[in-house]
């Protein structure tokens, strides 16, 4: 503790809003104080070179050292005007941790970023302290990276899942690994997205535990969504009347493909922004293909009606997440909203909020400017 500090923790002790009968519940008196700031401060000072030289049997001490507290005997008063002050100290102190914690944390994610910048070869070891400390900062700053940095940063997560998968504990922590796919996904480059996921769930493949089992079933099914960029895709099933539905017969028109659940708040939150386009754009060519993860069909049937919800849906008989459609494109979020062009290749994957008006408008034309609403959150499964 410096001088600075001791002196500043003196003049708050002994301020003159604090009155005496206030403090003498506290065991330190004001000449313990002093006494303690004295030894501070020669403690603080460069000790004589013969001094240092002396063998000393060390202590372990604390770097805060606010003495010991005496609940006074006196009356209700003294006692709750002994607990505010207790808790007013309480709240300094705790303001000063974190103050400092914040400091510690960005010198050592300071030193980290040296760490694996540095030109030599990193052992493992030296990597993972330093990755530890940089990468989750970097993933959630993924979204103003360029497609390269993106790229770097995958190449240092992947040598972090591999380090981790080498130590084989029973529970590995793959937090960054997942982290980044999700963040690509969202916010990065589609193609990086694609890379990332793929990437994963390789190194994942022929693993014998549950848990990355699981890891990897996830990674592989984001990939092969992601894949869909660019791709026809097939839609089969029966809708919520039971009668089959017909793909084909959407051809030439603009389609929303809407993976949702009459549970999912974010799906009904994004509902009226879905109803809004197909009010503006329906004429012009667009539709939309609702896909239910419900498992209660009277539920699904009862909103229907009572929104009256113009397009069909995909409907199975207590499927919910385990819908034929959801398991083939790898659905384990929603609402999951496609839009497929006139030729039935999917064109965007995130297909909500203001990019579902800018995407039509871009495919079919403008119409007349209305407010877009933001984009709601998603359910995980």
């Amino acid at each position: 503790m410096t001088t600075l500090v001791i002196l500043k923790l003196a003049d708050r002790w002994f301020a003159p809003s604090v009155s005496y009968k206030h403090r003498k519940g506290i065991a330190m008196s004001q000449g313990k104080f002093l006494s303690l700031i004295v030894a501070a401060v020669l403690a603080a000072s460069p000790a004589p070179a013969q001094e240092a030289e002396k063998e000393t049997t060390s202590q372990p001490t604390t770097m805060i050292d606010i003495g010991e507290f005496e609940v006074p005997e006196g009356d209700l008063d003294e006692l709750v005007d002994y607990v505010d002050e207790l808790d007013e100290l309480q709240t300094e102190l705790n303001r000063q941790f974190n103050q400092a914690q914040s400091k510690i944390n960005d010198a050592m994610r300071s030193a980290s970023e040296k760490i694996l910048a540095s030109d030599g070869d990193l052992s493992d070891r030296h990597f993972a302290l330093a990755a530890k400390l940089v990468l989750p900062a970097r993933i959630r700053e993924v979204a103003d990276a360029t497609p390269e940095a993106q790229r770097d940063l995958l190449a240092l997560t992947k040598r972090q899942l591999q380090i981790i998968l080498d130590e084989g504990e029973a529970r590995p922590n793959l937090s960054n690994a997942m982290a980044l796919a999700t963040y690509l996904e969202r916010m990065g480059d589609p193609q990086v997205a694609l890379e990332a996921n793929e990437t994963f769930a390789d190194m994942l493949r022929d693993t014998d535990n549950a848990q990355l089992r699981s890891y990897q079933a996830r990674f592989e099914s984001s990939a092969k969504r992601l894949a869909l960029l660019g791709q026809e895709i097939s839609l089969v099933g029966d809708l919520v009347d039971g009668e089959a539905f017909d793909w084909d017969s959407y051809r030439g028109k603009v389609v929303l493909v809407d993976f949702w659940a009459t549970w999912c708040g974010p799906c009904i939150a994004e509902a009226p922004n879905v109803r809004k386009n197909y009010d503006l754009y329906h004429d012009k060519g667009f539709d939309v293909v609702g896909i239910s993860l419900d498992t209660d069909r009277e539920r699904l049937e009862a909103y229907i009606a009572k929104e009256d919800v113009p397009w069909v849906n995909l409907f199975k008989e207590d499927a919910g997440w385990k819908h034929p459609m959801a398991v083939e494109y790898g659905i384990n979020a929603i609402p999951s909203v496609w839009l497929v062009d006139k030729e039935g290749k999917v064109v965007s994957l995130n297909a909500r909020g203001d990019e579902l008006g800018k995407q039509l408008a871009k495919l079919l034309g403008p119409v007349e400017p209305a407010e877009e609403p933001a984009a709601a959150e998603e359910v995980t499964n």
